[in-house]
This record gives structure tokens, sequence and C-alpha cells, in this order.
């Protein structure tokens, strides 16, 4: 029998963990926190403290100032699931991730990126996939080039649709899309 502790550890695993947070962090930051609820109940809204589910169960959560915890994961397919929550405590929101990931790679898939992309720029890839959310800083110095020259690999990456990327004060981080983590 095979171990979980790689599956748990994979970078497929925390790719995914990672671009579900980067998208829903830019739905909230567009669209508020009912925005950011909507994507993980289709049909919910959220009014003052109070959180309306309508489902077979026709939820009614107040939070009463406690809060939401919107927690993305790999081992969860279907509907989105509340936790019941301690006075004080945050409510905890657990969905299927954003981003479809599956557990196991296939080993029979053998990637031609470098001869489709360019050492540098597959590497630049692969070095987001290891790294999701990682600057523009961290990938130069990971792959050994100027952060001049990541961006430039980043941008033609992010316009093929295999990165995301996302600013945050002064940095800006890549994070893998599903085509991303697929192709390599």
């Amino acid at each position: 029998m095979r171990s979980a502790w790689p599956v748990l550890e994979s970078e497929r695993m925390r790719a995914t963990w990672h671009t579900d947070v980067a998208h829903r962090k830019e739905v909230m930051t567009a669209g508020g926190v009912g925005a950011a609820l909507a994507g993980v109940f289709p049909r919910a809204s959220w009014q003052g403290d109070t959180l309306e589910v309508r489902s077979p169960l026709d939820l009614t959560i107040d939070l009463q100032g406690d809060g939401v915890v919107l927690l993305p994961t790999a081992f969860r397919l279907g509907s989105a699931m509340i936790g019941s929550a301690m006075p004080g405590e945050p409510r905890v929101v657990v969905y299927p991730a954003h981003v479809p990931m599956p557990l196991l790679e296939d080993s029979s898939r053998t990637p031609a990126l470098t001869p489709l992309l360019g050492r540098t720029r597959t590497a630049v890839l692969r070095t987001i996939r290891r790294n999701p959310s990682s600057t523009t800083s961290q990938v130069a110095a990971l792959v050994g080039i100027s952060p001049g020259r990541a961006s430039e690999h980043a941008g033609v990456l992010r316009d093929a649709g295999l990165i995301t990327s996302h600013r945050h004060r002064n940095t800006v981080r890549h994070v893998p899309t599903t085509l991303g983590l697929e192709i390599g």
C-alpha cells in the first residue's frame, strides 16, 4: 500500500490550494465577501452578519460578527460544507478547490515542454509550479536569471494561459493555472 504523504505534499496539491486562494482573493477584492461566497455557494447571499444558503436545507447562519474561514480542499467533491462553530470562533466553510487536481501524477506522460517553450521559459514554469505564489524576484533567483527576464518570461506564460499573476503591494506573485499544471 502506498503512503499518502507523497500525495499530501505534492506540488500539484500546493499549487491547487494557492491557485484557489489567489482566485478567491481576486474575487473578494473585486466584489466583496458576498462574491467570494457566491463562488462557493452559487445560491448564497450575504446580509450584514448573516449568511443565507439556499439549498435543500435552506440554511440561515448568523455569524454574530465571528466571521467565516474559507478552506479549499482537494478531498471534497460536490457542494461545500459549513462546520459548526464554538462561540467567538469563525465558521469554517470547506469547499472543493477552484482548480481541479488529480491526486496521482500520470507517469505515462512525457512532457516535451523544452522544445516548445525553450529551456529558460520551461524552467520558469516548472519553478512556479513547484513554488506557487512565488514573486518574480524569487522565480528569478531560483532559475538563475535577472528579475527583468523572469518578468518577461512570466508575461509570455501568462499570455499563454499557463500562469496567473497577482499584484500584492510592490510585488507580483505567480500561480500556475490548471493548464499550466496539466502540461508539465
